[in-house]
């Protein structure tokens, strides 16, 4: 059975990949693929906070939902949770627990001043931020406190996929998801509800509402403010377009710190990734 990890990181359709699994795990499993979210949710999120915390449960769960799949006869299972590529996530616990099978551990490379942008945006939804996007922590544009822990662990692969709409298999990342192991879209649904995806603002309503942050906008009010910027994106998605949270300089300084250091993951690249979308000069998506 091929054991599939993929550890997101954070910023690269996670949220949206990890719901069009769970929602197809019926279907999936009629293909040979085990894929369950955990406790409810549509990911493994949960199981992986138990290995952030050290929680000494952790590592007979998850051999649990590995064994499951082996059990039912399954071709290949699949864990995904963006946890795993925290920087402070010990790898090694993890390891223990699937000793004995030879893991995939998958991630999606993308240009990191794009993903600067969208992660400053869900900060600003979700913990109410008000600092401006340049005093951003724990963001790592080389992703080496994000994947090198995976790139490196002894007895595995590590496969670095683009996330770069261009290189998707029929241009959209959960079929490209499903073909990196041989695994066809036939049966599958392949559309979402918006709900089931963390869909970003665009930068100028991001603004917006880190100026509403600001100013204490709290509770349902808010929570109706950022439910109406959505509606007003929906339907006039031309007017903000243009707008943006870094300039063309300053997103080019932040492509050239994974730019100048893209040698250590050529290595890992899946065959074919073209890395140009992710060059200084590059235009943004």
């Amino acid at each position: 059975m091929k054991l599939i990890v993929h550890v997101g990181p954070h910023k690269t359709a996670t949220s949206a990949l990890q719901a069009f699994l769970n929602r197809n795990h019926a279907a999936l499993r009629e293909k040979g693929v085990w894929y369950r979210g955990w406790q409810g949710t549509t990911n493994h999120t949960p199981l992986a906070t138990m290995f952030l915390h050290r929680n000494p449960a952790a590592g007979g769960l998850m051999r649990g939902y590995v064994e499951d799949a082996a059990a039912s006869s399954c071709e290949v299972c699949v864990v995904s949770t963006e946890v795993l590529a925290k920087g402070d996530f010990d790898p090694k616990p993890l390891l223990a627990a699937i000793d004995g099978y030879r893991a995939t551990f998958v991630a999606y490379l993308r240009a990191p001043d794009e993903r600067m942008i969208s992660a400053f945006d869900q900060v600003v939804r979700n913990k109410s931020r008000t600092g401006p996007i340049g005093e951003l922590e724990n963001f790592d544009p080389t992703y080496r406190q994000n994947l090198l822990k995976w790139a490196k662990a002894e007895g595995h692969e590590f496969v670095l996929a683009p996330y770069d709409r261009a290189q998707w298999t029929g241009g959209n990342i959960f079929e490209d998801f499903l073909s990196m192991f041989g695994i066809g879209r036939d049966g599958l649904e392949l559309e979402l509800d918006e709900s089931e995806e963390n869909r970003s603002l665009r930068p100028a309503l991001t603004e917006v509402l880190r100026v509403a942050n600001a100013v204490g906008l709290s509770g349902e009010t808010r929570r109706a403010f950022i439910a109406g910027l959505y509606k007003l994106q929906a339907s006039r998605p031309n007017w903000y377009r243009g707008d943006d949270l870094l300039t063309q300089s300053q997103s080019a300084e932040i492509r050239h710190l994974l730019w100048n250091n893209l040698d250590q993951w050529r290595p890992y690249f899946r065959p074919g990734f073209d890395p140009a979308y992710l060059a200084p000069d590059a235009k943004r998506r």
